[in-house]
Protein backbone atom coordinates (compact mmCIF):
# COMPACT_ATOMS: atom_id res chain seq x y z
CA UNK A 1 0.00 0.00 0.00
CA UNK A 2 1.08 3.54 -0.65
CA UNK A 3 2.93 5.28 2.14
CA UNK A 4 3.46 8.73 2.88
CA UNK A 5 6.43 10.11 5.05
CA UNK A 6 5.29 12.80 7.09
CA UNK A 7 8.28 14.44 9.07
CA UNK A 8 8.83 17.82 10.85
CA UNK A 9 12.02 19.79 10.20
CA UNK A 10 13.94 20.93 12.89
CA UNK A 11 14.30 24.39 14.01
CA UNK A 12 17.29 26.09 14.06
CA UNK A 13 19.87 25.15 16.34
CA UNK A 14 18.20 21.59 16.62
CA UNK A 15 19.04 18.03 13.91
CA UNK A 16 16.84 15.60 14.90
CA UNK A 17 13.85 15.24 12.89
CA UNK A 18 10.64 13.58 13.99
CA UNK A 19 8.46 11.94 11.75
CA UNK A 20 5.24 9.23 11.05
CA UNK A 21 4.47 6.89 8.61
CA UNK A 22 0.72 7.29 7.03
CA UNK A 23 -1.46 4.88 4.60
CA UNK A 24 -3.36 6.85 1.73
CA UNK A 25 -6.27 6.67 4.24
CA UNK A 26 -4.92 9.33 6.51
CA UNK A 27 -3.85 6.58 9.28
CA UNK A 28 -0.09 6.28 11.17
CA UNK A 29 0.89 2.56 10.17
CA UNK A 30 3.86 3.52 12.94
CA UNK A 31 4.14 5.26 16.32
CA UNK A 32 5.74 8.65 15.97
CA UNK A 33 9.77 7.93 15.52
CA UNK A 34 12.94 10.51 16.32
CA UNK A 35 16.19 10.97 14.74
CA UNK A 36 18.46 11.98 11.63
CA UNK A 37 17.12 12.81 8.10
CA UNK A 38 18.95 9.55 6.94
CA UNK A 39 16.87 7.22 9.28
CA UNK A 40 14.05 9.16 8.30
CA UNK A 41 14.47 8.13 4.31
CA UNK A 42 15.26 4.57 5.70
CA UNK A 43 12.50 3.84 6.73
CA UNK A 44 9.77 4.81 3.90
CA UNK A 45 12.06 4.48 0.45
CA UNK A 46 8.64 4.16 -1.30
CA UNK A 47 6.55 6.76 -0.12
CA UNK A 48 5.41 10.03 -0.65
CA UNK A 49 7.13 12.94 1.75
CA UNK A 50 5.41 15.87 3.12
CA UNK A 51 7.71 17.91 5.45
CA UNK A 52 6.44 20.13 8.12
CA UNK A 53 8.40 23.28 8.07
CA UNK A 54 9.04 25.71 11.68
CA UNK A 55 6.64 28.04 11.29
CA UNK A 56 8.94 30.74 13.22
CA UNK A 57 10.88 31.25 9.86
CA UNK A 58 7.76 32.04 7.57
CA UNK A 59 5.32 34.35 7.69
CA UNK A 60 1.74 33.76 6.89
CA UNK A 61 -0.96 36.77 5.85
CA UNK A 62 -4.15 36.71 4.18
CA UNK A 63 -3.41 40.24 2.16
CA UNK A 64 -6.05 42.35 -0.28
CA UNK A 65 -5.13 40.50 -3.55
CA UNK A 66 -6.76 41.27 -6.44
CA UNK A 67 -9.51 38.93 -8.43
CA UNK A 68 -7.27 36.07 -10.34
CA UNK A 69 -5.36 33.25 -10.14
CA UNK A 70 -2.22 31.46 -11.35
CA UNK A 71 0.99 34.00 -12.98
CA UNK A 72 -1.24 37.08 -12.05
CA UNK A 73 -2.31 36.28 -8.79
CA UNK A 74 1.07 35.28 -7.58
CA UNK A 75 2.85 38.72 -8.96
CA UNK A 76 0.75 40.68 -7.13
CA UNK A 77 1.30 38.98 -3.77
CA UNK A 78 5.08 40.51 -2.76
CA UNK A 79 3.53 43.70 -3.39
CA UNK A 80 0.24 42.79 -1.31
CA UNK A 81 2.73 41.57 1.63
CA UNK A 82 5.36 44.69 1.22
CA UNK A 83 4.10 46.02 4.68
CA UNK A 84 4.75 42.98 6.52
CA UNK A 85 8.31 42.38 5.42
CA UNK A 86 11.51 42.95 6.80
CA UNK A 87 13.60 41.47 4.28
CA UNK A 88 14.25 42.35 0.72
CA UNK A 89 12.05 40.73 -1.82
CA UNK A 90 14.47 39.22 -4.03
CA UNK A 91 15.64 37.34 -1.25
CA UNK A 92 12.21 35.87 -0.47
CA UNK A 93 9.54 33.07 -2.20
CA UNK A 94 6.56 33.92 -2.08
CA UNK A 95 3.23 31.01 -2.09
CA UNK A 96 0.10 30.97 -2.72
CA UNK A 97 -2.74 29.06 -1.09
CA UNK A 98 -6.58 28.48 -2.33
CA UNK A 99 -8.86 31.10 -1.73
CA UNK A 100 -11.35 30.88 1.25
CA UNK A 101 -14.78 31.02 1.13
CA UNK A 102 -14.65 34.23 2.56
CA UNK A 103 -12.85 35.39 -0.39
CA UNK A 104 -9.07 35.64 1.95
CA UNK A 105 -6.79 33.43 0.20
CA UNK A 106 -3.89 32.77 2.64
CA UNK A 107 -0.29 33.15 1.25
CA UNK A 108 3.44 32.57 2.44
CA UNK A 109 6.53 34.06 2.57
CA UNK A 110 9.79 32.63 3.62
CA UNK A 111 13.32 33.67 2.88
CA UNK A 112 14.81 31.32 -0.43
CA UNK A 113 18.07 30.43 1.17
CA UNK A 114 16.20 28.96 4.21
CA UNK A 115 13.52 26.99 1.70
CA UNK A 116 16.72 25.60 -0.13
CA UNK A 117 18.21 24.78 3.08
CA UNK A 118 15.49 22.74 3.31
CA UNK A 119 15.10 21.10 0.58
CA UNK A 120 19.10 20.54 0.18
CA UNK A 121 19.39 18.74 3.55
CA UNK A 122 16.18 16.27 2.70
CA UNK A 123 17.69 14.99 -0.94
CA UNK A 124 21.12 14.97 0.82
CA UNK A 125 19.58 12.26 2.85
CA UNK A 126 17.22 10.65 -0.52
CA UNK A 127 14.16 12.51 0.55
CA UNK A 128 12.17 14.71 -1.90
CA UNK A 129 9.80 16.77 -0.85
CA UNK A 130 6.34 16.66 -2.60
CA UNK A 131 5.45 19.12 -0.46
CA UNK A 132 6.79 22.00 2.77
CA UNK A 133 4.08 23.18 4.81
CA UNK A 134 4.27 26.00 7.54
CA UNK A 135 3.55 23.77 10.59
CA UNK A 136 1.20 25.65 12.20
CA UNK A 137 -0.98 25.90 9.47
CA UNK A 138 -2.17 22.01 9.94
CA UNK A 139 -3.53 23.62 13.45
CA UNK A 140 -7.42 22.45 13.34
CA UNK A 141 -9.95 25.25 13.41
CA UNK A 142 -12.78 25.34 15.95
CA UNK A 143 -15.58 27.39 14.86
CA UNK A 144 -16.43 27.88 18.74
CA UNK A 145 -12.87 28.10 20.46
CA UNK A 146 -9.26 29.50 19.89
CA UNK A 147 -7.00 26.84 19.90
CA UNK A 148 -3.79 27.46 21.40
CA UNK A 149 -0.75 24.82 20.87
CA UNK A 150 2.04 25.30 23.35
CA UNK A 151 5.29 24.05 22.31
CA UNK A 152 8.37 24.42 24.41
CA UNK A 153 8.69 28.28 24.48
CA UNK A 154 6.29 28.65 21.33
CA UNK A 155 2.42 29.88 21.74
CA UNK A 156 0.62 29.12 18.53
CA UNK A 157 -3.08 30.93 17.97
CA UNK A 158 -5.42 29.86 15.90
CA UNK A 159 -9.06 31.58 15.96
CA UNK A 160 -12.31 31.00 14.24
CA UNK A 161 -12.16 32.21 10.50
CA UNK A 162 -8.35 33.01 11.25
CA UNK A 163 -4.88 32.01 10.14
CA UNK A 164 -2.77 30.62 13.00
CA UNK A 165 0.13 32.52 14.15
CA UNK A 166 2.92 31.97 16.76
CA UNK A 167 4.49 34.16 19.27
CA UNK A 168 8.32 32.67 20.81
CA UNK A 169 8.09 34.34 24.14
CA UNK A 170 8.23 33.22 27.62
CA UNK A 171 6.82 33.07 30.44
CA UNK A 172 3.29 32.06 29.03
CA UNK A 173 1.33 34.75 30.76
CA UNK A 174 3.48 37.19 28.22
CA UNK A 175 3.28 34.78 25.50
CA UNK A 176 -0.63 35.00 25.77
CA UNK A 177 -0.77 38.67 26.17
CA UNK A 178 1.19 39.50 23.34
CA UNK A 179 -0.91 36.90 21.60
CA UNK A 180 -4.10 39.36 22.38
CA UNK A 181 -5.51 36.23 24.00
CA UNK A 182 -5.46 37.59 27.71
CA UNK A 183 -6.15 41.12 28.59
CA UNK A 184 -3.01 42.99 28.86
CA UNK A 185 -3.20 43.79 33.17
CA UNK A 186 -0.59 46.48 32.63
CA UNK A 187 -3.11 48.45 30.46
CA UNK A 188 -5.33 49.96 32.03
CA UNK A 189 -6.67 52.61 29.85
CA UNK A 190 -7.68 50.47 26.92
CA UNK A 191 -10.79 48.58 25.88
CA UNK A 192 -11.83 46.02 27.68
CA UNK A 193 -11.02 42.59 26.69
CA UNK A 194 -13.77 40.08 26.41
CA UNK A 195 -12.75 36.94 27.62
CA UNK A 196 -11.98 33.81 24.96
CA UNK A 197 -13.06 30.31 25.55
CA UNK A 198 -9.87 28.48 24.31
CA UNK A 199 -8.73 24.40 23.89
CA UNK A 200 -5.08 23.65 24.86
CA UNK A 201 -3.08 21.60 22.69
CA UNK A 202 -0.10 20.08 24.78
CA UNK A 203 2.35 17.29 25.77
CA UNK A 204 2.55 16.36 28.98
CA UNK A 205 5.77 17.48 29.34
CA UNK A 206 5.01 20.98 28.37
CA UNK A 207 1.99 20.98 30.85
CA UNK A 208 3.96 19.39 33.77
CA UNK A 209 6.10 22.91 32.97
CA UNK A 210 3.31 25.26 32.69
CA UNK A 211 0.05 23.71 34.40
CA UNK A 212 0.75 25.61 37.14
CA UNK A 213 0.70 29.24 35.17
CA UNK A 214 -2.39 28.14 33.36
CA UNK A 215 -3.94 27.44 36.66
CA UNK A 216 -2.84 30.84 37.66
CA UNK A 217 -4.61 32.45 34.62
CA UNK A 218 -7.74 30.34 34.48
CA UNK A 219 -9.74 33.48 35.49
CA UNK A 220 -8.48 35.45 32.03
CA UNK A 221 -10.72 32.95 30.35
CA UNK A 222 -14.01 32.45 29.52
CA UNK A 223 -13.43 28.82 29.57
CA UNK A 224 -10.08 26.66 29.14
CA UNK A 225 -9.90 23.32 28.18
CA UNK A 226 -6.31 21.12 28.29
CA UNK A 227 -6.26 18.21 25.61
CA UNK A 228 -2.87 16.55 25.99
CA UNK A 229 -1.12 15.10 23.22
CA UNK A 230 0.28 12.35 24.29
CA UNK A 231 2.06 11.36 20.91
CA UNK A 232 3.36 14.60 20.38
CA UNK A 233 1.95 16.63 17.72
CA UNK A 234 2.94 15.33 15.21
CA UNK A 235 -0.67 12.85 15.04
CA UNK A 236 -2.73 15.55 15.76
CA UNK A 237 -0.64 17.96 12.94
CA UNK A 238 -1.25 15.17 10.43
CA UNK A 239 -5.03 15.06 10.72
CA UNK A 240 -5.00 18.72 8.98
CA UNK A 241 -3.06 17.02 5.69
CA UNK A 242 -6.86 16.80 3.74
CA UNK A 243 -8.08 19.74 5.14
CA UNK A 244 -7.08 22.07 1.92
CA UNK A 245 -6.15 24.96 4.46
CA UNK A 246 -2.09 24.83 4.37
CA UNK A 247 -0.24 26.75 1.65
CA UNK A 248 2.67 24.54 0.15
CA UNK A 249 5.75 26.24 0.20
CA UNK A 250 6.53 24.74 -3.29
CA UNK A 251 5.97 26.47 -5.74
CA UNK A 252 7.30 29.15 -8.32
CA UNK A 253 10.97 27.88 -8.97
CA UNK A 254 10.41 25.63 -6.16
CA UNK A 255 7.64 23.54 -7.39
CA UNK A 256 7.20 19.83 -8.00
CA UNK A 257 5.67 18.17 -11.04
CA UNK A 258 2.83 16.93 -8.68
CA UNK A 259 0.50 18.66 -6.64
CA UNK A 260 0.45 16.98 -3.27
CA UNK A 261 -2.33 18.72 -2.05
CA UNK A 262 -4.99 17.63 -4.91
CA UNK A 263 -3.76 14.01 -4.62
CA UNK A 264 -4.50 13.63 -1.13
CA UNK A 265 -7.70 14.58 -1.18
CA UNK A 266 -9.52 12.57 -3.94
Amino acid sequence: MPQTLLLRLPPPGQEETEWLVMDDAGDAGTTRQRGSLTLAAAVSRTGKVVALAPSTQILLAEPELPPGSGVKLARAVPFALEEHLTEDIDHLTFAVGRRRPGGATPVAAVSRAVLQGWISDMEAAGLEPLAIYPDISLMPENPAQTVLWLERERLAVRRPGALPFAVELSPVSEALVVAGVIADPLDTAGELKVPENAVLYVTREDWARSQQEFERLAEKFDSLKVQLLPDGPLPWLARGLDSGDAVNLLQGEFARTSDFGTRWRQ
